[in-house]
């Protein structure tokens, strides 16, 4: 004869449970901490400007995979460089707040400030990088640059589908050269510290802390394992919400049947 199978008491079902919600809860409770501090810093990304605010550790820039990159277009006009990293601009080693996804190409120093010049616009700045002006077709400017440079008279001079043109009013207004006796900006290799102040600099400010602390928070800067552990760590804790109520439901009657 087969034998009778126990069937588990209420008061065995609940040590057990109680066993099983104290070992999870140790488990995840690291998992709680984070998950609780980076809502709680999320929830309030204005205050803390956790948008304009970037990731600066090397360690964790590297573990994004995010390399140093060398700047693609460089300019020297007089004692400055300006040079280019993908939209950022940068004079010497100061980033510039104008970007522009256009390549960069020609730079010239000319009445105080300095001319940057791409395919379809002309930005003035400072030597300090202060803006000055935006000149764009809108305003004038002969469409598809190919080049700048000055001529013997220290005037900028474009090279456009319009042809070889020079302005004497500051960029107001451009006229044809008769005769074509410009020295072109040519492109220059940077420095080599320079070139790394540069590269390490564009690094530091790729990634906004609110990206960091979001991707903490889902676990995705962990890859796809990590999303899956904070899926499970979900269940776990729906699991001690339902467990610890159910406990104390128990407890409370046990409870009431005492008095």
């Amino acid at each position: 004869m087969s034998r009778p199978k126990c069937k588990a008491s209420p008061s065995r079902l609940r040590h057990s449970l109680f066993i099983w919600h104290r070992y999870i809860g140790i488990s995840v409770a690291l998992v709680v901490v984070i998950l609780s501090l980076t809502g709680l810093l999320l929830n309030h990304t204005e205050t803390f400007k956790l948008d304009e605010k970037k990731l600066k550790s090397n360690i964790l820039l590297d573990w994004y995979g995010l390399k140093l990159s060398p700047p693609t277009n460089s300019f020297k006009s007089g004692s400055h460089w300006v040079s280019q990293i993908e939209e950022q601009l940068y004079l010497d080693t100061r980033p510039l707040p104008h970007k522009n996804k256009s390549p960069l190409i020609g730079v010239v120093k000319t009445d105080g400030f300095i001319v940057i010049a791409f395919s379809l616009e002309i930005v003035l700045i400072t030597n300090e990088g202060e803006l000055i002006e935006r000149i764009t077709p809108a305003e004038g400017l002969p469409a598809n640059i190919y080049r700048i440079g000055l001529n013997n008279l220290e005037q900028p001079v474009i090279d456009s589908s319009s042809g070889i043109l020079y302005s004497t009013d500051g960029l107001l207004s451009w006229e044809n050269l008769a005769v074509n006796n410009t020295q072109w900006s040519a492109e220059r290799a940077l420095p080599k510290q320079l070139s790394e102040e540069i590269s390490h600099h564009f690094r530091q400010n790729i990634i906004p802390l609110e990206r960091f602390i979001l991707d903490l928070h889902s676990g995705r800067i962990f890859g796809v394992a990590g999303v899956f552990f904070v899926d499970v760590a979900t269940l776990l804790f729906i699991f001690l919400a339902f467990s610890g109520f159910w406990l104390w439901l128990r407890q409370r009657r046990h409870y009431k049947r005492k008095k």
